[in-house]
């Protein structure tokens, strides 16, 4: 693998893990000038590979509690309903994932993260109100074991 490729998997496995590190202290561990850590990361948003960077809230510290998973079944599975549906569900911010869903029983996927099961419930009920749907299942989610964004990029130095 060339060394630039190299430092860009190794830049960017950095900024996965913290994103708010130092870019003189990423440039250190990286052994590059810091100039050069600034480079290859305006490099990897042209590139498309760095999205955004944002901050990790910590929702349970700010009473948001419930985590949860449902899935919608519509009672016709016209795209343009199933579009109207995904379009409500995009503006709704406890929904903080929509998928659809392929080779299950079910549509659309919506993960949830709300203050409560009332909340949730409220969210659903307007779903519900305004969509033709079949059957939607939702489950609690418990403890959390790994939770992680995606994968390690590129090892780390030993």
């Amino acid at each position: 693998m060339p060394v630039e490729i190299d430092i860009k998997l190794r830049l960017l496995n950095e900024l996965i893990v913290d994103a708010s590190k130092p870019r003189k202290q990423i440039a250190a561990d990286l052994r590059v000038s810091e100039s050069y850590v600034s480079k290859m990361a305006k490099e990897l948003e042209y590139e498309n590979l760095i999205l955004k960077t944002t901050v990790h809230a910590n929702y349970r510290e700010l009473g948001y509690t419930g985590h949860y998973v449902s899935v919608f079944s519509l009672v016709s599975q016209r795209q343009d309903l199933i579009e109207d549906l995904v379009s409500l569900l995009m503006e709704m911010e406890e929904a903080i994932e929509v998928a659809s869903v392929y080779g299950a029983d079910g549509d659309i996927l919506v993960r949830w993260l709300c203050r409560d099961a009332e909340e949730l419930q409220s969210r659903i009920n307007q779903i519900l109100s305004t969509h033709a749907i079949k059957e939607v299942r939702t489950i609690s989610m418990g403890k959390f074991f790994k939770r992680e964004f995606g994968p390690t990029i590129a090892e780390r130095d030993p």
